[in-house]
């Protein structure tokens, strides 16, 4: 059987919240059909409120696509309490 796979390409986010007053965000994006195998992109520090990443993230969707055709491709932009050295 053709291996398949699927790219998806997460460019950025616009007017996220601000997290914390004093610093900028620091964020990234979790990206799944199946929630067992989530990937992510970079984390992008001091980000601000319209982060660009151009992560391109693939997935190898193997028969169960076939079986569930309706899956759902869900996105998810998250903040985190990292803590960076520069």
């Amino acid at each position: 059987m053709a291996r398949t796979e699927l790219n998806v390409t997460v460019m950025g986010a616009e007017d996220l919240k601000k997290r914390n007053k004093l610093r900028r965000n620091s964020v990234y994006a979790v990206v799944w059909i199946d929630p067992a195998m989530k990937r992510s992109t970079r984390i992008l520090h001091r980000a601000g409120r319209n982060p660009i990443w151009n992560d391109e993230i693939i997935f190898s969707l193997g028969d169960n696509v076939l079986i569930y055709p309706h899956s759902t491709l869900t996105i998810e932009v998250s903040g985190c309490m990292c803590h960076a050295e520069f």
